[in-house]
């Protein structure tokens, strides 16, 4: 299934960007349709068994370009990004959860990512990206939908 892209392109500022299913990021000229910009995440992916691979569709918020890349392999993260250039403006490491239902809170670190916290949230295969909420979050699994809350 991880032919792709999964996620829908958005077209903003004179640009269309487009995620791949192995972390490719691009930004074409809507004008002409070359290439602007792109950046290689795949080195954050496990591509060698993948299902959806990044399927994240990209979102423009506050003059940053949004996107979701990483696994639960090598660790996922969430970037904001000058849509202009590409570059980093902001690396947000979030909990992610692995295809059994595991849920991993990980820090990231100078080598890589260390794992903090580990819970089993599902008992049943997981296949999405959980969607964070205040308070909670929202996981699908082979079940249905589980919402997860806290304080």
């Amino acid at each position: 299934m991880a032919k792709g892209p999964n996620s829908t392109p958005l077209v903003a500022g004179g640009r269309l960007f487009t995620l791949g299913v192995t972390g490719i990021l691009t930004a074409w000229s809507v004008a002409d349709g070359t290439i602007a910009w792109r950046q290689d995440y795949s080195a954050s992916i496990d591509t060698s068994k993948l299902f959806c691979g990044t399927a994240m569709s990209p979102m423009l918020e506050g003059g940053s370009l949004i996107v979701q890349v990483g696994s639960d392999v090598h660790g996922g993260r969430v970037l904001a990004l000058d849509p202009a250039t590409g570059k980093e403006r902001l690396c947000v490491t979030l909990p992610f959860v692995t295809d059994a239902g595991i849920l991993i809170v990980a820090r990231r670190t100078a080598e890589g990512f260390t794992e903090e916290r580990r819970y089993e949230i599902s008992h049943s295969p997981t296949w999405s990206v959980p969607v964070m909420l205040p308070g909670g979050m929202i996981v699908r699994d082979a079940a249905g939908v589980v919402k997860l809350l806290w304080e």
